[in-house]
C-alpha cells in the first residue's frame, strides 16, 4: 500500500507514515524494481551519469537518428508535393496531405532533437579534453 486509504487500519497508517511514503514526491510504487532507482527524486548523480553516457555516443548512432529524421521529413514533404501535383481536389488529397505534413513534422523534429544532440556531444567532447 503506497498512501492511507479511507479504510486503512490504525498499523498500517503508521507503517506508511513510518516509511516516509505520504509526500508527493517520495511515494515509490511496488514492482518496479528496474525503475526505482529512478523514481528517487532528485538523483542528481545517476542523472549526471545518463546525461554523460547519452551525449558521448558514438556519433555513428547520433548520425543514425539525424539520418532518420531527415528521411521521414523527405518522405513527408514528398508525399505532399505529389498529392497536390498528381490528385485531384478532394478528401482523399486533403488527407495525403495531412499525413505528410504529419510524418514531415516528425521527421523535422526528429532531425533537429538529433542535431542538437550531435552539438552538445562536441561541446561535451571539447570541455573533456
Amino acid at each position: 500500500m503506497l498512501l492511507p486509504t479511507k479504510g486503512s487500519s490504525q498499523s498500517q497508517l503508521k507503517q506508511t507514515l513510518a516509511r516516509g511514503r505520504t509526500g508527493l514526491f517520495n511515494w515509490r510504487p511496488t514492482g518496479l524494481s528496474k525503475w526505482s532507482k529512478w523514481l528517487e527524486w532528485p538523483n542528481w548523480t545517476m542523472w549526471k551519469a545518463a546525461l554523460y553516457k547519452h551525449y558521448t555516443a558514438p556519433q555513428l548512432v547520433q548520425f543514425k537518428s539525424l539520418r532518420n529524421g531527415f528521411i521521414l521529413f523527405a518522405f513527408g514533404l514528398a508525399a505532399v508535393l505529389i498529392a497536390n501535383n498528381q490528385l485531384e481536389s478532394s478528401l482523399q488529397q486533403e488527407l495525403i496531405v495531412l499525413l505528410g505534413l504529419i510524418i514531415g513534422g516528425l521527421g523535422f523534429v526528429l532531425a533537429m532533437m538529433a542535431y542538437v544532440r550531435i552539438v552538445i556531444s562536441r561541446i561535451v567532447s571539447f570541455l573533456n579534453k
